[in-house]
């Protein structure tokens, strides 16, 4: 039988040494892989809390409404808010801003005999008998420019006037529409002549207008993962 021509066995030699130069360069990269990973297994990979869209890092806090939380190893920890005294000029009073949970010194105007807080507006008849809207700014209580009021589709036993404007609304009127200050766990709820705050059910109140509520214990953690 004859033996293989010397092309043929130049070609195998060519061939093994293609392959002794593929299998040193895999060797050199998987080396350095294996460097990599031991350093990977000394790396602290930071966690971090996601929550409303939000990411927090380790040990991070912030206010969520009536709560101050916490991230702490990948979950969001939270503890009711604890409202400080106030004291307040004799020209403010304490009072809710929408938003937030604690209520904060705003100016106050003075307007025949009551005391209104910065915001609030007041309907009043002159000697003509014409509705003048006023409303609290810079604790003066300035008039409201005239705005027509709408035609009501109701009977005029069911138009209903209010304190706080001079055009009357139908009973049955949405309040709630017109904006509220309800907020975690919390539906605004229409009454008769204005609006209210109610816990939703299961949870209670945090503070007296309802506006934010709460259903569970004082401390609670929330899962982020």
């Amino acid at each position: 039988m004859p033996g293989p021509e010397p092309h043929d066995f130049h070609g195998l030699v060519q061939k093994i040494m293609e392959l002794q130069d593929i299998l040193a360069k895999t060797s050199s990269k998987l080396s350095r892989a294996e460097e990599k990973m031991v350093g990977l297994d000394r790396c602290y990979c930071e966690r971090t809390c996601s929550i409303k869209g939000m990411v927090y890092r380790e040990d991070e806090s912030w206010t969520d409404g009536c709560r101050n939380c916490t991230c702490k190893n990948g979950t969001v920890q939270c503890e009711t808010l604890s409202c400080p005294p106030f004291q307040c000029p004799p020209d403010s009073a304490p009072s809710y801003v929408k938003g937030q949970c604690c209520k904060e010194c705003r100016s106050v105007c003075l307007f025949r005999g009551s005391v209104y807080v910065d915001g609030v507006r007041k309907a009043e008849r002159d000697t003509a008998g014409n509705c003048l809207q006023f409303e609290c700014r810079d604790q003066t209580m300035r008039q409201m420019s005239y705005t027509p009021c709408p035609l009501l589709s109701c009977p005029e036993a069911d138009q209903i006037a209010l304190d706080d404007r001079c055009c009357k609304v139908c009973r049955g009127h949405d309040f709630c529409s017109e904006g509220h200050s309800c907020m975690e766990n919390s539906d605004c709820v229409n009454l008769e002549m204005s609006s209210r705050c109610s816990c939703q059910d299961g949870y209670h109140a945090i503070r007296d207008d309802s506006a934010f509520c709460s259903g569970t214990r004082r401390l609670h953690t929330e899962n982020t993962l």
